[in-house]
């Protein structure tokens, strides 16, 4: 894709790669995923009223509003990343982690936005009378645009404190939501795994930071709801019991990780629409 600066040869990437997998596949046995009872439990140390103010909010968003989901103390040593790559400026900027933090502290590491995110550049690329095309750039990573729409009430011209308010379909463009949450899913009659679903970046911080636990909300769901691929892994990895998917703390470990060097990338989001009406004669 031509993202990569350095290496500048497949061949000078390859010869990282190598001893990298060899430490990789020496770094330990299948069981050092396979979560124990005591690598998720209750949580003490934040407000009860707190904890579940945050639930109430969760539950508004899939897929916590048709699942089980708890906020427990998780080992972070325990949990499975299917992203393998993370920008090292972005586990600097996510999140202030600073020594000796309380449950309190960690509480909103884990589920408030944090760092300074990148503006968005809007630019009205085209209209039509039935037609048109937004083009959204950002030096966020994160930036997407949220599918399917949301209905809203808004005003037809904001400025006017009288406007009529119309309904309207709205696609945002932005990060996505700050909870850091994971799937707890059992892998066969006797083993499950926590697969680390979002805040990847700040998990990462807070175990090169030698955090040994963290808030984190915990969805139960089943084998079968996770796709083939799910982010940048094969489900198979991720579930197989025989398989020794990558966990969260690897990312500490020099030994199997490769530093990359990559181009600045912008991040492109593009909105075509169009239109019709016409009226139908009912008889």
């Amino acid at each position: 894709m031509g993202l990569i600066a350095n290496p500048s040869s497949r061949s000078a990437l390859q010869s990282l790669w190598t001893p990298a997998n060899q430490a990789y596949n020496a770094i330990g046995n299948v069981s050092r995923s396979f979560v124990a009872p005591g690598d998720v439990r209750p949580l003490q140390g934040v407000p009860t009223t707190k904890v579940q103010n945050m639930l109430n909010r969760i539950k508004l968003y899939p897929p916590f509003d048709s699942h089980q989901v708890g906020i427990f103390d998780v080992n972070i040593s325990k949990l499975v990343t299917p992203q393998i790559a993370v920008n090292s400026s972005r586990v600097l900027t996510r999140a202030n982690i600073v020594p000796n933090m309380t449950n309190d502290q960690l509480f909103d590491v884990s589920f408030n936005s944090g760092g300074q995110v990148s503006p968005i550049t809007r630019q009205l690329i085209g209209v039509g009378p039935f037609n048109g095309s937004l083009l959204f750039t950002s030096y966020d990573e994160d930036v997407r645009l949220h599918h399917p729409p949301v209905f809203q009430n808004i005003p037809i011209n904001p400025t006017d404190p009288q406007s009529t308010k119309l309904e309207a379909t709205c696609f945002p463009v932005g990060g996505g939501t700050p909870f850091g949450w994971a799937y707890r899913i059992r892998i066969d009659a006797t083993n499950t795994r926590l697969i680390l679903c979002n805040a990847i970046h700040r998990l990462c911080a807070l175990a090169r930071a030698k955090y040994a636990s963290c808030p984190l909300a915990v969805v139960d769901a089943d084998a079968s709801e996770i796709p083939q691929q799910f982010v940048e892994l094969p489900r198979d990895m991720l579930l197989n019991p025989s398989q020794n998917p990558p966990l969260i703390v690897d990312y500490t470990n020099p030994a199997v990780v490769i530093q990359l060097d990559y181009y600045r990338m912008l991040k492109t989001v593009r909105l075509n629409w169009q239109f019709e009406q016409y009226a139908t004669v009912l008889r």
